[in-house]
């Protein structure tokens, strides 16, 4: 019989750790230590774009994004993309639909539907 516990402290979670990370590395075997990149972008004296990203096993997630327009939004995710080694992509979130539309327009395609 399988017997479930639910509980507010993480018991195990370094033993879950132990064999997710074992499990990953079969497939992800040179991917790069994680790694977080902060990029701003300034037009003379203005903030006109900034970004943070997260590396963890082969793909970087936006942590947080800020860009004055589309033009300084391609440049952001352009030099994110150059400052990784050996990412299989860059993933983002947002319910906010026109962020989504922005994101598609610069060549993110929808995954994980």
């Amino acid at each position: 019989m399988i017997e479930y516990k639910v509980c507010g402290v993480s018991l195990y979670y370094d033993d879950i750790l132990q064999y997710l990370r074992a499990y990953n590395n079969q497939f992800t075997e040179h991917a790069s230590p994680s790694k977080t990149v902060f990029v701003y972008i300034y037009e003379e004296e203005s903030l006109v774009g900034a970004i943070k990203t997260v590396s963890t096993w082969d793909w970087a997630t936006i942590k947080a994004l800020f860009y004055k327009d589309i033009t300084v939004l391609k440049h952001l995710i352009h030099t994110v993309w150059r400052l990784y080694d050996n990412i299989s992509g860059i993933k983002f979130f947002s319910p906010d639909s026109k962020r989504h539309q922005d994101m598609l327009s610069v060549g993110f395609i929808v995954g994980g539907k």
